[in-house]
Parts: structure tokens; sequence; C-alpha cells
């Protein structure tokens, strides 16, 4: 079984690569830190949504069923009681994606279609990397799920929001200096 700390160990050897080859290009520290940030939301959001990823005695786990209705494992979760788990669920689906949202508001420049666009791929990518997986390793250890897709848009969106509010007057600014 690939673990989270495999991902993490697998990682920081990547990072510190791509460290040395960025200070042997000569590439100004702050876009290493905006980058290495970036690389690390990246490695977290993987690490939460992939693994474990069981290669290895796939008979042990449970199959997890995929849902294509909207809302419907919100509202299952639902019926049972607001728990700790649907409130997990729900929050942790948002939160996850809020910094795609910001960092999508200080690299694009068009809005309208194309932002509408950049923001549901990040939710695809995602839920689709947790199908394709699931395929790879014969289980479906992660399930393809509508609600995640529609809670992680409404991650994004929040973030952009946010980015829009506290980043505005600093925009140009990060972006001369980052890209």
């Amino acid at each position: 079984m690939l673990l989270k700390e495999d991902l993490f160990l697998i990682g920081a050897v990547l990072w510190a690569v791509g460290i040395v080859t960025a200070w042997i290009l000569k590439k100004a520290p702050r876009k290493i830190v905006f980058w290495s940030v970036v690389y690390f939301y990246v490695i977290g959001v993987l690490a939460v949504t992939l693994f474990p990823i069981p290669y290895d005695g796939v008979e042990t786990m449970y199959p997890v069923p995929n849902n294509l209705i909207p809302f419907h494992s919100i509202s299952a979760g639902m019926k049972k009681g607001i728990t700790r788990t649907v409130l997990m669920q729900i929050g942790g689906n948002i939160a996850l994606s809020i910094p795609y949202g910001v960092l999508l508001y200080l690299v694009s420049r068009k809005k309208g279609i194309y932002l509408l666009l950049r923001a549901l791929l990040f939710p695809f990518i995602i839920e689709s990397l947790q199908l394709i997986v699931g395929c790879i390793v014969g289980l479906n250890y992660r399930s393809f799920d509508v609600d995640d897709f529609i809670l992680n848009t409404i991650g994004v969106y929040m973030g952009y929001i946010l980015g829009k509010l506290i980043l505005r007057p600093y925009r140009e600014k990060i972006r001369t200096r980052i890209f």
C-alpha cells in the first residue's frame, strides 16, 4: 500500500531537486517560496484525496460506491443527523479548494467562460484521479462523488472571492514579482 508518508517523501525529494535547479538558474527567492507553497499544497491535496493507495491485498478493503446524483451523499448524511462526519465532509471539501481559488484569482486574467472552466478544472481533476486510480488498482477505494465536485467548486469560488477581497490592492504587484 502506498501511504501518505511515501508521497511526502517523494514530494520532498522532488522539491529539493526543484529548489537546487531554481537556485542554479538564479530564480528570485520569492518565486521559489511562492511556487514551493503551491507545490506543497498540491502534494497535500493528493495526500488527502488519493492516499493511501492500495496495490497489494486489495481484497481486504471494501469498495466505495460512486455517486452521480447531486446532493445524494450530503442528504444521506444529513438524514442521520448533522454529525461531525457530515460537517467534515462538507467543510473539508470546501476548505480543500479555497487555496486554488485564491491562486486562480492571482493567475487568471480572463473572465467569463474561461474562469468557469478553470474553476471546474480543479474538482474535475481530483474526482477523475480518484476514479482512474481506483480502476488501475482494481478497487473503487475512493468514490467519484458529484457532491464532492459541487463542494470543491464552491470552495474554488469562495477562494476566488476571498482573493479578490483581500488581495485586490496587491494583485498586480504579486503578479509582477512572482510571474
